[in-house]
């Protein structure tokens, strides 16, 4: 909601059908989440495939977690205090789905969409002081 105002406000005379053309990314854009969810399972497989002391995986989005824990699953190798997993996005469905619970990284998108919409019209770089919370599981 937050998104579609800040583009209303940049692009006031545009329709809202042209706005989400145009600026809406949806998952069928960047693939499905099956996609993304197998693309974590390739990079886990290729990465311990070729690294013997791996200790913890850090994965850009937790649907990239949970495809690790499925390669992790059928490789007999479950998490725990050898090797630690965390993904990003602290989406708390996926971080709990699956035989094992993983860390996650969660943003605070309120108050960065807040701070963005404050500065949007300042025209200069801003620095944002939100730190992120890491959920452990």
């Amino acid at each position: 909601r937050h998104r579609y105002l800040g583009l209303k406000a940049l692009f006031p005379g545009v329709s809202d059908r042209e706005l989400f053309r145009r600026h809406v990314r949806t998952m069928r854009d960047s693939g499905t989440a099956e996609a993304v969810v197998q693309s974590g399972y390739e990079a886990t497989r290729r990465v311990l495939g070729e690294e013997r002391d791996v200790t913890a995986l850090f994965y850009s989005t937790d649907l990239h977690a949970l495809g690790g824990l499925r390669y992790l699953g059928e490789r007999g190798t479950p998490p725990g205090p050898a090797l630690r997993i965390a993904g990003s996005n602290n989406i708390e469905f996926i971080s709990r789905f699956g035989p094992w619970p993983f860390s996650s990284v969660g943003m605070d998108f309120d108050a960065i969409e807040s701070a963005v919409a404050e500065h949007l019209f300042d025209r200069e770089p801003c620095s944002l002081d939100i730190p992120p919370r890491v959920h452990f599981r």
